[in-house]
């Protein structure tokens, strides 16, 4: 189920994320959440990878988004606008076991587990179109 109010609310928190008007704090206090809208939880893990939460800071100088994270941000604002329902699996695309290595900064395992992930994926639909389905 699409919900175009909460969606619209989130489209416009990318936006300003990724203008760097507003900082990873405030992004998640103001991220809205709905069970009955899986594109809202999918897109939230995706873009947590984007920015470091043992502090506050904005997607601007070593933080700000380069070359296909900004073609993926691109998508997320567009199909945030859109009345697309989400196709993916539930959680956004990473495992929790690669959140965890995240979170915990080992990176080549969370490299090698995002890669597994990848691969996965590619059987559902187009991961370069994400969170399309497909192009």
């Amino acid at each position: 189920m699409v919900n175009r109010e909460k969606r619209a609310i989130a489209r416009r928190l990318v936006q300003q994320l990724v203008a760097g008007a507003i900082t990873n704090d405030d992004f998640e206090d103001g991220y809205p959440r709905d069970r009955n809208d899986p594109a809202l939880n999918g897109i939230y893990w995706q873009l947590w990878l984007l920015w470091n939460d043992s502090y506050t800071h904005t997607l601007t100088g070593d933080h700000s988004p380069k070359g296909e994270t900004i073609v993926t941000l691109n998508r997320c604002t567009a199909f945030l606008g859109s009345d697309l329902e989400y196709k993916w699996p539930p959680g956004g695309s990473h495992s929790f076991k690669a959140i965890l290595c995240k979170t915990f900064g080992f990176k080549r395992l969370f490299e090698a587990e995002v890669k597994q992930e990848l691969e996965r994926l590619s059987k559902i639909g187009n991961f370069n179109a994400w969170p399309f389905l497909n192009e």
